[in-house]
């Protein structure tokens, strides 16, 4: 599995001109910043159902578009 997460900030930051912080997202989501930075540096190993929709209505929020799960995360085998 590849996260997506260091593109969906891109993305926003393009659309937006607005860099998206750890920070935001934590006080937005509820996540830890750890969490967030584990996700955004691909050392994540897992993650919740709850956190992923977390994730995608604020990504969804800042680029003005329903995400899915495919937004998020690649599958290579």
């Amino acid at each position: 599995m590849k996260w997506k997460f260091s593109e969906l900030q891109g993305r926003v930051q393009a659309g937006t001109g607005h860099k998206v912080t750890y920070e935001e997202i934590s006080q937005e989501t509820g996540l830890a910043n750890q969490t967030i930075a584990n996700l955004s540096t691909g050392r994540a190993k897992r993650l919740d159902l709850s956190t992923m929709e977390r994730l995608l209505d604020f990504f969804s929020e800042r680029l003005g578009e329903r995400l899915t799960t495919d937004d998020l995360l690649e599958y290579r085998p």
